[in-house]
């Protein structure tokens, strides 16, 4: 009986696991961006430091805004190089503080984003690391970006 059991968990856990223990937390994020500063060296690469802003909304029905600001470092070949802390609040006013990291293209490619502080619904998401993507449009002005927490 006991082995039955076991059996019928283990079948629920592994068919419908990502269902019975929680669900994925989507945010998608509408920004502007802006560089404040930036050197250019001999060899083509730059430095900036950058500022990105906007709404954002998520996947159970919050939305809020998210301001990010840090370094990004683009080789000579125009591959970025970014690790970058943001502080977002919902319309709730529960908060919240990402770092996004990114090794790709400078205007498209994915990365992860690591909660880093969370208040009210955001304290569970605290150290949990996710995947995100981010498209650049109208030269690197307007962007979308999208993570997904499993």
């Amino acid at each position: 009986m006991f082995l039955r059991k076991f059996i019928f968990i283990l079948f629920i856990y592994f068919f419908f696991g990502k269902n019975a223990i929680g669900k994925e937390y989507i945010l998608k994020w509408f920004n502007n961006v802006k560089v404040l500063d930036s050197l250019e060296f001999v060899n083509k690469s730059k430095y900036q430091l950058t500022l990105a802003e906007g709404s954002w909304e998520d996947n159970y029905g919050n939305y809020g805004f998210l301001k990010c600001l840090g370094p990004v470092k683009i080789d000579p070949e125009g591959k970025a190089n970014l690790e970058v802390i943001c502080k977002g609040s919902d319309h709730l006013e529960n908060n919240f503080s990402i770092k996004l990291i990114r090794k790709s293209d400078y205007d498209v490619g994915v990365g992860e984003t690591i909660y880093i502080y969370g208040t009210g619904r955001y304290k569970s998401l605290v150290d949990r690391k996710c995947k995100y993507a981010i498209k650049y449009i109208k030269e690197v002005t307007k962007g979308f970006y999208r993570h997904i927490c499993k």
